[in-house]
């Protein structure tokens, strides 16, 4: 109890709580450390996404291992483990046919009654990045599909109460779980989006990616997508957002079960591991003794996609993984000025702070 807090984001489409669990070593205050996003079940049918979130929550709040008790002191989780309540619902108490769980409760026809078989918005395809920017063939306008991505973007309360929780946060990493694959899929997702050079994303689900015990691959997507949460946070905020398509979709077996799970639980302490004690800059920006957000930029890492990541709103903070130890320059920029700082990264994180 003295690491948690249960916060309300957001009522869903059909007035059912989307919960958080606040997870710091003071989740009443506001947080100076690096922010980290676990999120489950975009999808309400996919059942199994939502004790991958809660067996993660159990790891950071309940191990003993040195890197899980370091993780609830230097750390600011965020546990979102059931992010669409009424495609849960509909999954779990009513008749609507495959695949009709997967999205949200939305009324599309407005006749005062909500049909599970044919209306909704997906979730996954409602965030404003490259919102049906592939047309129909990485989500759909058809109201029925199970892949509809609402009739504009952003359009759903729980996509804007995820966005609502980046904007504050500004979270360095996020997985957001999902079935079924066996795959690790990291941004860009959306086919013709450039990633930045180096990208740090995909070098990283690449380290990740061999920590399961079951065979998990690294890929950019499983089939054309937009409008996904996983771009929206990276292209929007810098997250390094993963998509983790556990092993299988609602196993009968409680055995099966257990070993999906046990092929996901490595992820997050290697994410844990990495955010830690990989290689990282974290620094601080000030205008007139204030901080401020400040949009930061890396002259050795090359974006291409329109990206503009910015420093914390309320303490000015940044921080930033990078693939190899050197000097960076940092280059921030506000208020129409421009200033440039060097931090050397030879070890575990380095600081740096800059003022206008």
């Amino acid at each position: 109890p003295d690491n948690t807090r249960v916060v309300l984001l957001a009522d869903s489409r059909q007035g059912r709580p989307i919960l958080a669990l606040h997870i710091a070593q003071d989740p009443d205050q506001q947080q100076d450390k690096p922010s980290l996003l676990l999120n489950g079940a975009h999808h309400g049918h996919e059942l199994l996404s939502v004790d991958y979130a809660l067996d993660a929550g159990r790891w950071l709040l309940e191990s003993e291992d040195v890197l899980a008790v370091r993780a609830r002191s230097k750390l600011d989780v965020w546990l979102v483990p059931l992010v669409n309540p009424d495609g849960n619902f509909t999954t779990l108490h009513l008749d609507a046919g495959p695949k009709r769980g997967r999205k949200n409760g939305r009324e599309v026809v407005q006749d005062c009654h909500f049909d599970p078989a044919t209306e909704g918005v997906d979730l996954n395809r409602n965030y404003p990045f490259q919102w049906g920017g592939l047309g129909e063939r990485g989500s759909s306008s058809e109201t029925s599909s199970p892949y509809y991505r609402g009739p504009t973007e952003a359009s759903e309360p729980e996509t804007r109460a995820l966005m609502a929780l980046n904007d504050q946060h500004r979270f360095l990493a996020a997985l957001s779980y999902h079935t079924n694959g066996s795959l690790l899929i990291a941004p860009y997702t959306i086919d013709g989006v450039p990633n930045p050079e180096p990208s740090m994303a995909w070098l990283l689900a690449q380290r990740l990616a061999t920590l399961s015990p079951q065979p998990y691959r690294v890929v950019r997507s499983m089939y054309p997508v937009d409008g996904t949460d996983q771009d929206w946070h990276y292209h929007e905020h810098g997250t390094l957002a993963y998509i983790v398509e556990g092993s299988h979709h609602n196993p009968w077996d409680p055995e099966v079960r257990a070993q999906s799970r046990e092929g996901v639980m490595p992820f997050l302490p290697g994410l844990v591991a990495e955010i830690l004690d990989g290689l990282r800059i974290d620094g601080q920006v000030f205008a007139d003794g204030k901080p401020v957000p400040a949009a930061i930029s890396l002259v050795q890492e090359q974006t291409h996609a329109g990206e503009q990541w910015t420093a914390r709103a309320r303490d000015g903070r940044f921080y930033r993984l990078v693939p190899e130890p050197g000097t960076y320059r940092v280059i921030a920029e506000w208020g129409g000025e421009r200033m440039e700082a060097d931090v050397t990264v030879s070890r575990g994180a380095a600081s740096v702070e800059i003022s206008f």
